[in-house]
């Protein structure tokens, strides 16, 4: 179900800054599959305190971080740049119905949403998990806390 909805709402030929899911996340391992053989599948690397982009050619170029995340080995993935990203497809603890997350406590994605924002404003941020990840309540932000601009739940 999330593979057919992501694929027929994704904008035509998108690249697609994906991630490798981990144990407890959504699998988004065929829609990365199918990215990649079509050359747009783009998955994020940490970095000190950051995520670095790389664009992916083959799976076979993944390795295990010490986040126990399958990430692209930058000596077999060119890294990318900003432009490069239509749609980002972010993971998370909980998500509530004003587009706000619980990430994973390090702030990674916040800080890479909001560089990725100025330099790319038309980029598409779409929050992804399952639909038992959805919060009732208001999820309290703080101001460097990035708003996704949609979130499906499956």
């Amino acid at each position: 179900m999330c593979f057919a909805f992501l694929m027929s709402n994704l904008p035509h030929e998108a690249r697609v800054l994906s991630v490798a899911s981990k144990e407890g996340e959504i699998d988004l391992g065929q829609i990365n599959k199918l990215l990649q053989e079509e050359g747009r599948l783009l998955l994020p690397k940490v970095s000190d305190d950051h995520l670095d982009c790389y664009k992916v050619s083959s799976l076979e170029g993944l390795i295990l971080s010490s986040y126990s995340i399958l990430e692209p080995d930058p000596l077999l993935c060119k890294k990318a740049s900003f432009d490069q990203i239509d749609v980002v497809l972010v993971p998370g603890l909980c998500f509530d119905d004003l587009c706000s997350r619980i990430g994973y406590g390090k702030g990674h994605y916040d800080r890479l949403l909001s560089l990725l924002r100025k330099e790319n404003p038309d980029v598409f941020i779409w929050g992804i998990g399952f639909k038992e990840q959805r919060s009732d309540v208001t999820i309290e932000t703080d101001f460097h806390d990035q708003t996704l601009d949609q979130v499906f739940l499956f």
